[in-house]
């Protein structure tokens, strides 16, 4: 390769780590079910937006966030917004598995 293809290529890989850290610097990654939802306009539509938050799959995820906390201590934990501040409720015990995953699957609306 001459000079010429040598310096494209450098570029290149430039211009690619620039984009890579610009994503990272701006990507916004969360589980909020609410996100991918159109902004209520009624009174009824806003509640039902709210419930969605606050649905037993959102449990679940508080649930599995917990478990997975326990079986890997070191590890940083993922933090759930919509329902901070209730981890108390939602730790992983058999008291929560015998009460929240008990019939999960009739409980869910969206499955």
């Amino acid at each position: 390769m001459n000079k010429r293809g040598w310096v494209l290529l450098a570029s290149w890989c430039c211009l690619l780590a620039l984009g890579i850290v610009w994503v990272q610097s701006h990507l916004k990654v969360s589980a909020d079910l609410r996100l991918f939802m159109p902004s209520p306009r009624t009174e009824e539509q806003r509640l039902l937006i709210q419930n969605i938050g606050e649905s037993p799959a959102s449990r679940l995820l508080l649930l599995a966030i917990d478990a997975r906390k326990q079986r890997f201590p070191q590890e940083k934990s993922f933090v759930y917004q919509p329902l901070i501040g209730r981890e108390d409720e939602n730790r992983w015990n058999e008291t929560t598995r015998a009460t929240v995953l008990k019939n999960y699957n009739q409980l869910d609306m969206f499955i």
